[in-house]
């Protein structure tokens, strides 16, 4: 005779809402504004082609430059947790021990408030890419419509590049359980 077992574990099904998030398919699924640029002409990328980066549209480094890079994703109403990952290389002829260009991470909810995720500056260049990752409560935010939103903005200074790849938000959310025979 056969026993029904329900098993007590729950498992978790991970499922990723950042469509082109390598920049393979250039800006597809993505808005952006000001000089913030996403494409594969240039090969300073993680997983080429492609990338999105802060920087004149020849691709070099410039001052009071300024954009977004932003996508709009919706939390399924089972999600438990989140992991927001990128990759970022960050090339700067500004002086390393004090911040003047910035890239910054938030995430936007649907009535306008920003919650912050990281920051980065030219104090935090790079010679290749780094990766960062947070993994985030989204209980609140289940079923609503958020932007993940990469800011950032050069000064007078010394010309900064800010490059961005292979950005990823993983949600986590419940197996059902079955039954085991």
């Amino acid at each position: 005779r056969l026993q029904g077992d329900w098993s007590s574990d729950v498992c978790s099904s991970d499922l990723e809402l950042i469509s082109n998030g390598s920049f393979a398919s250039g800006s597809t699924g993505w808005t952006l504004t000001g000089n913030f640029q996403a494409d594969s002409r240039f090969s300073t990328c993680y997983s080429c082609p492609g990338y999105a980066y802060l920087a004149n549209s020849d691709g070099s480094g410039g001052n009071n430059l300024n954009g977004t890079l932003s996508q709009t994703i919706t939390i399924p109403a089972d999600a438990t947790s989140a992991t927001l990952g990128y990759y970022y290389r960050i090339t700067t002829s500004d002086s390393p021990t004090i911040a003047y260009d910035y890239l910054s991470i938030n995430l936007v909810l649907s009535g306008g408030t920003l919650i912050g995720i990281d920051q980065k500056s030219n104090m935090d260049a790079n010679s290749s890419y780094t990766y960062r990752s947070f993994i985030l409560d989204v209980t609140a935010y289940r079923g609503q419509t958020i932007k993940v939103r990469f800011t950032a903005t050069t000064d007078v200074s010394g010309p900064t590049v800010f490059r961005v790849d292979d950005v990823s938000f993983m949600v986590a959310r419940p197996n059902p359980v079955t039954p085991v025979l």
